[in-house]
């Protein structure tokens, strides 16, 4: 029997839910593991932080975090079965940690008596429409997660940000918080079902920071994306923060596209930007395909296209690499190209810089080992 609903409506319901933790033992991590996610986590929630997990489920984010040192945690969730299943597992092992039975929309707390608000998938869960109803119901989310967080306070939002999530929300938070953009990277090993749920979009967490009103004065807009390489980029506007997800998105479906077989696509191109020299791709990837028949040397090879050859018949055009390909005998090969008005190191520092990139381009299933 499927543990999924038949209505994406039916992730608001109290009564899907208790159904759902009743059949099911084992986390359901939809929306990554604590290792996923710990690297962005521990940046913004501190080990004494006041911490509220909403719709808490039997993720084991809490009890990963509770043994990380992060033991001031209050869990809530609106299905009676799962608050008792949880509270019953970690009573002993982590008794400072607790788990209530609580509607997020009408919380019972205290006003401004959190520092940190965490929201793994919930969000999702209930904006699984645009009625009314539902509007209205995110919206009053949103209030009770502002109302019981101090000033200075985080609402750590881990979502997909599908478009009317993304838009509502920058719509929703882009004044008076500084918002804070990443992405996540799930280890593909690791992922149990999410591939149900989360199909190809990556994940993508916000962090809200709640900022002080001052009287007379217009609320403040600070809107930050964080880059691959951890660098914090300013935003001028909500436009900023959207293109970075988008492309996100984008830049996941058309990896996951790559995960299967296409051997009759020949010349798939992504290309990859750096903020040194904007106008102009970095590097250009082309993936070309060829049948395993033709396969004897391996299933997978990244090749460097030497700077200054990239226009070449064999490198530009459709048949050249398809010849190119061939003559490799390799299953999948990715030809790398640079380009004019960049700086590059030599050989060994271009292959360190591509190759994560270009392994992300891996088949289903190949083993990585890999020739560049």
């Amino acid at each position: 029997m499927s543990l999924l609903p038949v209505s994406h409506t039916q992730f608001q319901l109290k009564s899907y839910w208790d159904q759902f933790f009743s059949k099911r033992s084992t986390p359901f991590e939809w929306y990554g593991q604590y290792t996923d996610l710990c690297h962005i986590l521990h940046k913004y929630v501190k080990i004494t932080s006041k911490t509220l997990v909403v719709g808490c489920g039997n993720s084991k984010l809490s009890e990963d975090m509770y043994d990380a040192g992060i033991t001031d945690i209050t869990n809530i969730d609106i299905s009676e079965v799962v608050v008792k299943k949880m509270g019953a597992r970690n009573f002993e092992k982590r008794a400072k940690m607790s788990f209530t039975q609580m509607d997020m929309l009408t919380m019972t707390f205290d006003d401004c008596v959190f520092e940190c608000v965490l929201d793994k998938g919930t969000l999702d869960a209930i904006y699984s429409n645009t009625d009314d109803e539902t509007v209205a119901k995110v919206r009053c989310m949103w209030e009770e997660i502002r109302r019981v967080l101090k000033t200075g306070g985080r609402y750590v939002c881990i979502t997909l940000a599908q478009q009317h999530i993304l838009n509502s929300l920058l719509e929703t938070f882009s004044s008076g918080w500084l918002v804070r953009t990443h992405k996540v990277t799930l280890d593909d090993g690791k992922r149990d079902e999410k591939r149900e749920v989360a199909g190809t979009l990556p994940v993508i967490v916000f962090i809200l920071t709640k900022m002080a009103s001052l009287p007379a004065k217009p609320a403040m807009k600070v809107l930050e994306v964080v880059r691959e390489d951890g660098r914090c980029e300013r935003c001028e506007d909500t436009e900023g923060v959207r293109r970075f997800v988008n492309a996100a998105q984008q830049h996941s479906m058309l990896l996951h596209h790559l995960k299967s077989v296409h051997p009759e696509e020949t010349g798939i191109r992504v290309q990859y930007w750096s903020e040194k020299v904007p106008d102009v791709p970095r590097y250009t990837f082309i993936v070309v395909d060829v049948p395993k028949s033709k396969a004897k040397n391996g299933l997978f090879a990244i090749f460097i296209v030497p700077q200054g050859r990239e226009g070449e018949w064999i490198f530009s055009s459709d048949s050249g690499l398809k010849g190119l390909a061939e003559q490799s005998c390799y299953h999948r090969l990715v030809v790398v190209t640079m380009h004019l008005g960049h700086q590059y190191g030599d050989l060994h520092q271009v292959k360190h810089e591509v190759t994560g990139s270009a392994l992300a381009m891996l088949q289903s299933g190949v083993p990585s080992n890999i020739k560049v």
